[in-house]
């Protein structure tokens, strides 16, 4: 399994460490930062961005199941930042 190399508990603290890094607001710093690009990545392991997807078979094999649920509003803050900011 892909997630072998990261024990699911680890990727749960660092979702957790993401969002109070975010403290509700829509960049990790100040301004939009390679911070914000990194971590767009990790949550891709929650549910892979609709840029990065090449289908329900990627999703099926990136996503952990029942982490979307628990961290659905970091999903939203990676699509809102990658829609913003990839122009």
């Amino acid at each position: 399994s892909l997630h072998d190399a990261l024990p699911i508990s680890r990727l749960v603290a660092i979702l957790e460490e993401l969002r109070a890094a975010l403290a509700g607001g829509d960049t990790i710093l100040d301004d939009f930062s390679y911070a914000d690009i990194a971590m767009s990545f990790v949550v891709d392991f929650v549910k892979p961005a609709p840029l990065r997807s090449r289908g329900p078979a990627t999703e099926r094999i990136w996503a952990e199941p029942g982490l979307e649920a628990r961290f659905g509003d970091l999903v939203k803050w990676r699509d809102r930042v990658m829609n913003r900011y990839s122009n």
